[in-house]
C-alpha cells in the first residue's frame, strides 16, 4: 500500500474513533497477529507500507485480499476501543462539571457535530435555546456545561446546560470590566452586573452574542 494512502486511512480512523494514530496502527498489528498466528511488524520501504512476519521475514502485502481478511477483526477492535475511549472522555467532562468552550464543525438534521475539549461528539438541537439556534453555524464557538451523555450507534451524544454559562460568554467579549453575574431572560433581555458600567461601544459588542435580546447593565452594589 502506498505510504500516503496508508497515512490518510489511519488519520481518518483516528478521527472517527477519537484515538491516536499509533493506537490505530497497534490495533491493526494486533489484528494481523491473530489472523496470521504469528508476530507481525509494519515496515515502510520505497514509499510502500507492508507487513512482515517476524519469524521468517516473509512480506505480507496490504492489498485488497489482506485487508479483507483483516477488516472484520480490525473493525471490531476499533469499535470496542473507540467506544471505551469516547465514554471515558465523556465521563471526564461529566465529572468535571466545568464550563467548556466547544466548536460546531457540522450541522446535521437534528443535531450538531462539535469538538468538546478532547472529544468529537453530537449536540442535539433540543439542547439549545431557540433564540440562540441561528448563532450555531459551522465554525462558531460556544460555552456549555456537560450534565449527561449517551452512547448510541457508535457515537457519543452530549447534553449541555447553557443557562449556567452566560457569565463566561460575557467575559469572553468584555475584558476591561469585571462582570459579577448575569441573568438572562431568553428572547427578551439580558441583565449584566459588574463593578463598572462599560461604554456604549463595548455594550454593543454583546449584540454579537445576544442579537435578539435587550442588554441592560447594572453596577453590582453587593460586591
Amino acid at each position: 500500500m502506498n505510504t500516503l494512502i496508508f497515512n490518510e486511512t489511519i488519520k481518518e480512523l483516528s478521527l472517527k474513533y477519537n484515538m491516536q494514530d499509533i493506537d490505530v496502527i497497534d490495533l491493526l498489528v494486533a489484528s494481523a497477529i491473530e489472523i496470521f498466528n504469528s508476530p507481525i511488524q509494519i515496515l515502510i520501504k520505497e514509499n510502500l507500507v507492508y507487513m512482515v512476519k517476524v519469524s521468517n521475514n516473509k512480506k505480507i502485502s496490504l492489498n485488497s485480499n489482506t485487508l479483507k481478511r483483516l477488516s472484520s477483526l480490525f473493525d471490531d477492535k476499533l469499535k470496542l476501543t473507540g467506544k471505551r475511549v469516547k465514554i471515558n472522555l465523556a465521563k471526564k467532562l461529566l465529572k468535571n462539571k466545568t464550563v467548556i468552550l466547544f466548536e460546531v464543525i457540522k450541522k446535521l438534521d437534528n443535531e450538531y457535530l462539535c469538538t468538546f475539549s478532547e472529544i468529537i461528539a453530537f449536540l442535539p438541537f433540543s439542547n439549545i435555546p431557540n433564540v440562540d439556534l441561528e448563532t450555531y453555524t459551522v465554525g462558531s464557538k460556544h460555552y456549555g456545561v456537560i450534565y449527561s451523555y449517551s452512547y448510541k450507534d457508535e457515537k457519543v451524544i452530549l447534553n449541555c446546560k447553557h443557562n449556567d454559562v452566560e457569565l463566561e460568554k460575557i467575559k469572553s467579549t468584555i475584558f476591561n470590566v469585571k462582570i459579577t453575574r448575569v441573568n438572562r431572560y431568553y428572547g427578551k433581555r439580558v441583565k449584566v452586573y459588574g463593578l463598572d458600567i462599560p461604554n456604549k461601544a463595548i455594550i454593543n459588542n454583546l449584540k454579537m452574542i445576544y442579537p435578539n435580546e435587550k442588554i441592560i447593565f447594572f453596577r453590582d452594589k453587593n460586591v
